[in-house]
């Protein structure tokens, strides 16, 4: 059943999805669990402590994307993205990124966070952008405002000083210089789908459970 409504956002069947999410709603138990409540899997009335993470990752599946993503990761994979700003650094599973997104016609990348682990709400934070072509020309705005807090690292790299919480960055970066990177981890996506041009976020500095949101 899960595999099936993966198939069926994948083949754009708008009438079987919308049928089998309203089935999986009932009767895979999907929940929110962990001490602060941020963590979320579907149960399927297995009766155990902790969600099945393949299937659950299955589900994950049918979430997330547009009829046709998986495929274009294959047929047109994304290799841009190689030589554009890389986010690093973040502070996972504290400091979560909800979006990572490098617009190269305007040479801004809009990077969003939030408090993925809740008990450490406000607290102190940083994470890096790589790959910039001069990084001390890059100018940051933070929801909306000049941000301050950041430095220059190297001549294509900056680290930025933040809270554990909801910001919204966008960071002036012009030309990306061409940084090497090696994971992504990005949790949400363009209407284009799986295969849109983004900005690349690598391993952060801890690795914990993944939030599934």
């Amino acid at each position: 059943m899960a595999l099936g409504r993966v198939l069926a956002a994948e083949f754009g069947d708008t009438a079987t999805d919308r049928r089998l999410a309203l089935y999986s709603e009932e009767h895979f138990e999907p929940k929110f669990f962990g001490a602060d409540g941020g963590e979320f899997g579907w149960w399927f009335r297995l009766g155990e402590p902790w969600p099945r993470g393949q299937l659950s990752a299955l589900m994950m599946m049918a979430e997330v994307g547009g009829p046709g993503a998986w495929a274009r990761l294959y047929r047109s994979p994304n290799l841009a993205k190689f030589s554009e700003p890389t986010v690093e650094g973040v502070e996972f599973p504290a400091l979560g990124i909800s979006r990572a997104w490098n617009d190269p016609a305007t040479g801004v990348l809009q990077v969003e966070t939030y408090a993925a682990d809740r008990s450490r709400a406000g607290a102190a934070t940083r994470f890096r952008v790589t790959g910039l072509a001069d990084a001390a020309s890059v100018t940051v705005r933070c929801d909306g405002q000049e941000h301050r807090r950041w430095r220059v690292t190297a001549p294509n790299a900056i680290e930025i000083e933040s809270e554990v919480a909801d910001r919204a960055f966008e960071i002036v970066t012009g030309r990306p210089a061409g940084a090497v990177v090696t994971e992504r981890a990005a949790w949400r996506t363009e209407p284009g789908g799986l295969a849109s041009r983004g900005a690349r976020v690598v391993r952060p500095r801890s690795i914990g459970r993944r939030v599934l949101r």
